[in-house]
C-alpha cells in the first residue's frame, strides 16, 4: 500500500513540503510498517526587505542566528510495529528512525557573513506510542549520530540538538484535537541544557484534511508559533477497511533540530550568543 501526502509544517523551521511513501503489512491484531519521507526546505523568511518592524517580529533565523536558505533537502526513514489490545480500544507501538538534513545557509540576522556553506547532519529517532480513542501519550528522543560541529560561514558554527520529550494528546471530539508536550534539549555549543514546552490544536478528520496551530517555548528559541495544512491522498481511512485508523498514522518526530552560535565577538548585536564550546 502506498500513501502520498503534502504537508506544510515546521517546528523551529520555516516551511517544509513533504512527500512520503509507506509500506504496511498487517495481521489480525498488529501492523508492521516502513515509512520514508523526503522533505524540501524552502528557507527562512527574511523581513529586512520589508521593514525593520517586520524583521524584528519575524526573526529570520530558525536556528538562532544564521538563516536557512532554500532549497535544502532532508529525509526520514521509520520502521516500527503497532498492536491492538484485546479490547481493540488501545493501541501500543514503537518505532526507530534515521533522519538526514542537508542544510543550506544564507545571510545572518545580526552580522554580515561571508562564505555561506551547506552542511549535513544525521540522527536516530525513537518513539513509543500508547493511545485509545480519547487519549494518547508519546515519549520520544532525537539523538544526533555525530556530535561534530559544522562551520556554516566565517562567523557562525552549527550543531544538531539532542532532544528528549513527551507529548500527551486529547481528542476533544470527532473534529477537534489537542496536544500538550514538554521536551528537554541539550545545546552542545552553548553548554546548556533546558526544558521547553509545546502545544497544538487542530481541526479536521482522519480521512482527508487537517488544519493545525502549533506553539512552543523555551529560553533559547523563545516563543514560536506556526500553522499547518494537510491533505491526505489515497488515505486508507477512505477505503473503509477493518483496521483501526490510528494504526495507519504516519510516525512523528522526524526533524533534525539545529542551533548555531558565534565564533567572533559581536557585542553590539541584539541577539548574540558566543560559542562556549569550540
Amino acid at each position: 500500500m502506498v500513501h502520498t501526502r503534502q504537508d506544510s509544517r515546521f517546528w523551529h523551521s520555516k516551511s517544509i513540503r513533504v512527500w512520503y511513501v509507506s509500506f504496511i503489512t498487517s495481521k489480525t491484531n498488529s501492523l508492521s510498517f516502513f515509512d520514508f519521507q523526503i522533505n524540501t526546505e524552502f528557507g527562512d523568511f527574511d523581513g529586512s526587505d520589508w521593514s525593520y518592524l517586520v524583521d524584528k517580529l519575524f526573526d529570520g533565523s530558525s536556528i538562532l542566528n544564521t538563516e536557512v536558505a532554500g532549497l535544502g533537502f532532508s529525509s526520514s526513514t521509520k520502521m516500527g510495529k503497532r498492536w491492538n489490545s484485546n479490547q481493540e480500544s488501545y493501541i501500543y507501538g514503537l518505532n526507530i528512525g534515521y533522519e538526514t538534513r542537508l542544510m543550506k545557509t544564507g545571510d545572518a540576522d545580526n552580522a554580515i557573513v561571508y562564505n555561506p556553506k551547506q552542511v549535513f547532519f544525521s540522527q536516530l529517532s525513537f518513539e513509543l506510542e500508547a493511545s485509545n480513542e480519547k487519549w494518547s501519550i508519546n515519549p520520544y528522543s532525537l539523538i544526533p549520530i555525530s556530535g561534530e560541529d559544522k562551520q556554516v560561514n566565517d562567523t557562525y558554527i552549527a550543531s544538531p540538538i539532542t532532544t528528549y520529550g513527551m507529548d500527551i494528546g486529547l481528542n476533544i471530539n470527532d473534529y477537534w484535537n489537542s496536544v500538550f508536550g514538554f521536551y528537554f534539549q541539550e545545546l552542545d555549543l552553548l553548554l546548556k541544557d533546558e526544558l521547553g514546552f509545546k502545544g497544538r490544536i487542530s481541526y479536521g478528520n482522519s480521512e482527508s484534511y487537517n488544519f493545525g496551530l502549533n506553539i512552543s517555548h523555551d529560553n533559547t528559541f523563545d516563543t514560536r508559533v506556526s500553522a499547518d495544512i494537510k491533505y491526505f491522498f489515497n488515505n486508507q481511512a477512505k477505503n473503509k477497511k477493518v483496521l483501526n485508523n490510528r494504526l495507519l498514522n504516519s510516525p512523528n518526530y522526524r526533524s533534525i533540530r539545529v542551533h548555531d552560535c558565534g565564533l567572533k565577538d559581536l557585542r553590539n548585536s541584539r541577539k548574540w550568543m558566543q560559542c562556549k564550546k569550540i
